[in-house]
């Protein structure tokens, strides 16, 4: 994906992965991106990370997650919906994703998809359309700004 693309989708506001098999602009390129727009910029590597403690410590060290981060998946979902809140988006940078045992790809991908789904959700309540069964304890939607990630290397095409 050329870095014009990715441009294009956070001047748009738009989130979500960089598609399967295609390489993402590089970090500097993308730092450039998030600075042009205001968007917040993160970077993830994952190399070295060989069970779920490991990787929980350091996605925490690594995004500055809060002090009451749990190291579990709801915890990791719970902070990343607050991940640079004063940021109209995010472009994640994650480095090394399939360089993690297996057993852990589908739960972080799965709870980045989710973060990724509240964004799409923020459009529906700017919009003023109801979020069917999305809603934080109160019961009011919570939804947070937009969130793009970059695998390096990229998703895997699926066969």
């Amino acid at each position: 994906m050329t870095t014009a693309a990715v441009r294009d989708l956070v001047t748009a506001g738009r989130g979500g992965w960089v598609p399967r098999g295609l390489v993402g602009p590089t970090a500097d390129e993308l730092r450039t991106i998030c600075a042009d727009s205001g968007w917040a910029f993160a970077e993830v590597t994952l190399n070295g990370v060989v069970d779920k403690k490991g990787l929980m410590r350091t996605l925490a060290q690594q995004l500055g997650l809060p002090d009451h981060f749990g190291h579990n998946w709801d915890a990791l979902a719970d902070c990343l919906a607050d991940l640079a809140p004063e940021a109209p988006g995010v472009v994640l940078r994650l480095r090394g994703l399939w360089r993690i045992p297996e057993p852990l790809v589908e739960p972080l991908v799965e709870v980045l998809d989710e973060r990724v789904g509240a964004a799409i959700h923020r459009d529906d309540l700017e919009a003023g359309r109801p979020i069917a069964g999305e809603g934080s304890d109160d019961g009011v939607p919570h939804a947070s700004a937009p969130l793009l990630i970059v695998a390096d290397p990229p998703l895997p095409v699926r066969r």
